[in-house]
């Protein structure tokens, strides 16, 4: 009942997982042999000086057995080892050209993930799963089991702090204490041999399942545990079939398709997010279906949901669906999935149509925009750069005459004008007052006043014109003093003389020469002679 229900809350608050560790040094496992399949009767089978020990859990009849003196095979229980000089003609024994030898010959890698199969149950059937490179090999809150009927051959590494839940080997389990009393034992050294470089790495067993709603990070995302996952796993990475692709966190390999990375706040549960996305914008529909999910907590308060596909086009697409799903969740106050933020990345080529409203996003610039952007940016900084030469040039130079050369070629200089001169001319005056020697400190005489104050001063001349100019001197208008004011243009003739004197006036008169002294108005004439 325990288990059933360890189960139920492995499958229902996160998602928890068996490891169960693949290799072995077993004698009929045709993996450890160079001929494809385990030694029979025609064969003679070779074990070499540097090869693990081999166990031997099943009857098995060969022609020789060749290994060194300080060899090792270990029998099952009730397992007999026989020799034959007859052939053997059964179908499992296939002709080979030469000796057939034991290949397991240096532990596997504890960090391969080709060592390791996800189950549900210590003895279930591994699973199809897609998961980050940090995923496939034990994570701190996993089961690990080395099966029973088995012997291995792991390599713990050095200088780190393996970190699992529980640990199993062949049926028994171990504490951190137990498992260091048995890599003392014979049986432990020659299962987890001591590194050519140093001392093992230490195995911590926690012992504690994850319970949190929120989930529970896997631990091996960062540091030098992933850098030892990856150092392994960069070899087997193929190219990715999109122009520019992505790498989540916790991954070696490049990737095509789309991240988005949630920071969520209280009432979060990472079983409502994943079951919600999956419910309203996965299920049921054809396009999505070759579109793989992931789904990890990376940190205390982010969710990393990465979606992947051949060339990252129907995995791009769901990636924006998704965060706009999340980001309408969170503009109506995030009562549904309790995210406060989510951010996207895409792969460039991946059906993006244009940036989700209110979600931050981290496009890639494709390699001729950014050239742009590097040559655009040197002509302003070069332009810059010569304006701030030619501001500082100029607050160098004299204030009368700046000189910036370009090229030795090309200067710019400041126009060296001249200031304006204000010459009054020696031939036009205004003569104001009427005695002469008006001092500059003296005033104004004003004519019409009585008697002038200022007769015995010379009057003052005011020069605008020079007679250069070639302009003729007019005569100016006099005042005299006795008659007054003199107007040059009242004895003028008239322009026409019928317009100031009566007609009948004009045709008595013989003398048309004769100019009337004064106006003539034609209504008192009128008057004057009725009869007319």
């Amino acid at each position: 009942m325990g288990q059933w229900l360890l189960l139920l809350l492995c499958i229902g608050l996160v998602d928890c997982a068996y490891k169960r560790w693949l290799s072995n040094t077993n004698f009929g496992n045709p993996a450890n042999w160079n001929a494809g399949r385990a030694p029979c009767g025609n064969d003679v089978a070779v074990i070499h000086d540097e090869s693990a020990a081999v166990f031997l859990q099943v009857n098995t009849t060969v022609k020789q057995l060749l290994m060194p003196m300080n060899g090792e095979v270990v029998f099952g229980s009730d397992v007999v080892l026989g020799f034959t000089e007859q052939p053997d003609h059964s179908a499992s024994c296939t002709p080979y050209s030469s000796n057939v030898e034991f290949n397991v010959t240096y532990p596997r890698d504890w960090f391969d993930s080709n060592n390791w199969c996800e189950t549900d149950s210590e003895t279930g059937n591994c699973k199809t799963i897609a998961r980050l490179d940090s995923e496939k090999v034990p994570c701190m809150n996993d089961d690990v089991v080395y099966p029973s009927g088995n012997s291995f051959y792991v390599n713990l590494e050095t200088g780190i702090d393996i970190k699992v839940n529980t640990f199993k080997i062949t049926g028994k389990a171990y504490t951190t204490t137990s498992f260091q009393s048995f890599l003392s034992t014979d049986q432990g050294k020659g299962m987890f041999p001591l590194p050519n470089n140093g001392q093992r790495s230490s195995v911590t067993i926690q012992r504690r399942p994850c319970n949190d709603p929120t989930g529970c990070m896997c631990g091996n995302n960062k540091g030098e545990v992933l850098n030892r996952i990856c150092v392994i796993q960069r070899k087997r990475c193929t190219k990715a079939q999109c122009r520019t692709p992505l790498k989540p966190v916790g991954h070696c390999c490049d990737l095509c398709g789309g991240v988005a990375v949630m920071k969520f706040g209280s009432g979060f549960r990472f079983d409502t997010l994943v079951n919600g996305i999956r419910r309203n914008l996965i299920d049921g529909k054809s396009e999505y279906k070759d579109v793989q999910v992931i789904t990890s907590k990376i940190s205390e308060d982010e969710i990393q949901m990465i979606l992947l596909d051949t060339d990252g086009v129907r995995a791009s697409q769901l990636t924006r669906e998704i965060a706009k799903e999340v980001q309408n969740d969170i503009n109506a106050g995030g009562f549904k999935y309790s995210v406060l933020s989510v951010r996207v990345d895409v792969s460039s080529g991946g059906g993006s149509t244009g940036p989700i409203s209110g979600a931050q996003t981290a496009e890639s610039i494709p390699n001729g925009e950014i050239a742009g952007i590097v040559v655009g940016g040197a002509v302003v900084v070069g332009l810059l750069v010569v304006v701030a030469i030619f501001i500082y040039r100029r607050k160098q130079s004299p204030t009368d005459e700046l000189g910036f050369k370009v090229f030795d070629k090309i200067s710019f200089k400041k126009p060296n004008f001249r200031k304006p001169r204000v010459e009054v001319p020696p031939s036009f005056g205004f003569r104001f007052g009427g005695p002469e020697n008006v001092g500059p400190s003296q005033g104004f005489d004003n004519p019409m006043y009585g008697n002038n104050p200022l007769e015995n001063e010379k009057p003052m001349d005011m020069e605008m014109m020079p007679s250069s100019l070639g302009l003729e001197q007019e005569e100016q208008p006099t005042f005299d003093s006795s008659r007054g004011f003199d107007n040059p243009l009242y004895d003028s003739p008239p322009l026409n003389e019928s317009m100031f004197t009566d007609p009948s006036v004009v045709e008595k008169t013989s003398d048309l020469g004769s100019r009337p002294t004064s106006f003539v108005n034609p209504m008192a004439m009128v008057e004057d002679n009725p009869q007319t």
